[in-house]
């Protein structure tokens, strides 16, 4: 048994032994609907207990997330004052303002992805690098991105159950580095676009077990998203909205 199980059995092990007494009683019914009234109180405070307990918990998870993130980023940007600082010591201008162009495309890109009013989506997009930093990731919004509220949701929850199944794929696959994701809307809502870019710049082919293919379109199917292997010179994959009903 583990300690977060004993917690709880703790919490509410009073109104159970309360509740057990109170089904072993034989004595007048005023005795046992007291026990039962003082049952239920104990019940009561102990799933308020753990429900503020639980919460708690949450709020520090998410603060090591966010602490966590933050560090990468400032160890990111400090990344990019020392490149800067080395342009400059080298007297490279031209180096240096295609560079600082570089992060002024980055940040542009950043703003847009911020302008998505789904705020757990607009978070998880700009947040990817992050979360899964084994991989570097280019990330394009096609115009126009006007699509509804509920969609983004989707899209939130769906870009969740790929990257968890990618990962898991990619557990083999050293050489699966660099991701671009370009985001567009239909009529039926967002399509996504991944593909998998060489260190080069070019595409290559994604290799996946028909297993595990099927296994994540049975997990997009409730999302109503259909995912396809698309081959042209090299593969990639489309996760595509359909229309419900």
């Amino acid at each position: 048994m583990d300690a977060e199980t004993r917690k709880w059995l703790l919490a509410f092990s009073p109104s159970i032994l309360l509740l057990i007494y109170v089904l072993l009683q034989v004595g007048e019914r005023k005795d046992i609907f007291y026990c039962v009234l003082a049952s239920l109180a104990l019940l009561i405070i102990s799933i308020v207990y753990m429900t503020r307990r639980v919460r708690e918990q949450n709020r520090v998870r998410e603060a090591k997330k966010i602490k966590h993130v933050l560090t990468r980023m400032r160890h990111d940007w400090m990344n990019h004052v020392q490149v800067l600082m080395g342009f400059l010591m080298l007297e490279k201008p031209a180096e240096m303002k295609r560079y600082l162009q570089k992060l002024i495309h980055r940040a542009m890109r950043d703003r847009r992805i911020a302008d998505i009013t789904y705020a757990p989506l607009s978070t998880l997009v700009l947040l990817l690098e992050h979360r899964y930093s084994m991989w570097r990731f280019y990330i394009s919004l096609r115009d126009p991105f006007q699509v509804s509220a509920k969609d983004q949701k989707d899209l939130y929850f769906v870009l969740q159950i790929f990257f968890t199944w990618l990962q898991e794929q990619a557990k083999n696959q050293p050489e699966w580095t660099d991701l671009y994701l370009e985001f567009s809307s239909s009529e039926h809502g967002i399509d996504t676009v991944i593909k998998r870019i060489t260190e080069e710049g070019k595409l290559a082919a994604f290799t996946f077990m028909p297993e595990a293919w099927k296994e994540l379109e049975h997990s997009l199917e409730p999302w109503g998203v259909t995912c396809k292997q698309v081959r042209t010179s090299k593969m990639y994959i489309e996760l595509l909205k359909q229309k419900r009903g």
